[in-house]
């Protein structure tokens, strides 16, 4: 048999309301507790928290970090070794148009005309032909300056192929600098480094973005390139294009490059 205390079921659950009761008025009296770290916690530890010069951080749904409060006052706090607020990547994209694009001959002289001529399209006096463009290179390092390249595409207008089926271009760097197309062909700098397709609009095609390697973008950023190459690997008919190039009239040349920094 259990032992009775005398009370009663009304009286014992009177004492159990009232021991509630002052919990709860003991929990409002301490106030709202935020915790100190001298690091970023790990999740486990809490959304909130704070740094002893002030800084208080929230740990977002997504995982993400981010600091809503700095010091009280605009003062610093010096001699603590509270680490530095977290620099918080974001993914950009940016999108360039040619500064010059030009036709080489196969003898390396420049074809007068515009419109950009990549490889052999049955014109001896031609030959084989190499187009380079040139890219706003000053732009583009100071945007992609400490940046990691994510991606980089090429957007081409094909006005004609030898095939119906479209062309092969070869993409390879050259280094020409200046800011203008060099009289003779030169400064082609890597052999060819990616490969896309295009089709001439008097075929059913047209423009498009050809993704290719990073490299371009790492090489444009660290200044090892100032700009791309078509590069033709043969006489072959495949890697027959004609293409608008700076002041053809036709959509030129364009690069878009995408980057976290």
């Amino acid at each position: 048999m259990a032992h009775w205390d005398g009370k009663t079921d009304l009286e014992k659950f009177a004492l159990r309301i009232k021991e509630l009761e002052d919990q709860v008025k003991a929990l409002s009296a301490s106030g709202t507790h935020m915790p100190f770290s001298d690091t970023d916690p790990g999740s486990a530890y809490g959304n909130i928290w704070m740094f002893n010069d002030n800084r208080v951080r929230i740990r977002k749904p997504d995982g993400t970090i981010r600091e809503i409060i700095t010091t009280a006052g605009g003062t610093t706090t010096t001699g603590t070794g509270l680490p530095a607020p977290v620099a918080q990547q974001k993914s950009h994209q940016q999108t360039w148009a040619a500064s010059w694009s030009q036709t080489y001959r196969g003898n390396g002289a420049q074809r007068s005309e515009s419109f950009l001529h990549v490889g052999n399209g049955g014109d001896s006096f031609n030959g084989t032909q190499t187009a380079l463009i040139g890219w706003p290179v000053g732009s583009i390092v100071t945007a992609l300056t400490g940046a990691a390249i994510t991606s980089v595409e090429v957007f081409l207008y094909a006005t004609h192929c030898w095939w119906n089926g479209g062309s092969t271009i070869n993409f390879a760097s050259h280094n020409d600098a200046g800011g203008v197309a060099p009289g003779t062909l030169g400064g082609v700098n890597t052999g060819v480094l990616t490969n896309g397709h295009v089709r001439g609009a008097d075929q059913g095609g047209g423009g498009g973005w050809i993704p290719v390697s990073t490299t371009f973008g790492a090489m444009l950023r660290d200044g090892i390139s100032q700009g791309t190459a078509l590069l033709p690997t043969s006489s072959n008919p495949t890697f027959y294009a004609v293409l608008g190039g700076v002041g053809s009239g036709a959509p030129t040349p364009q690069i878009r490059i995408g980057y976290i920094v």
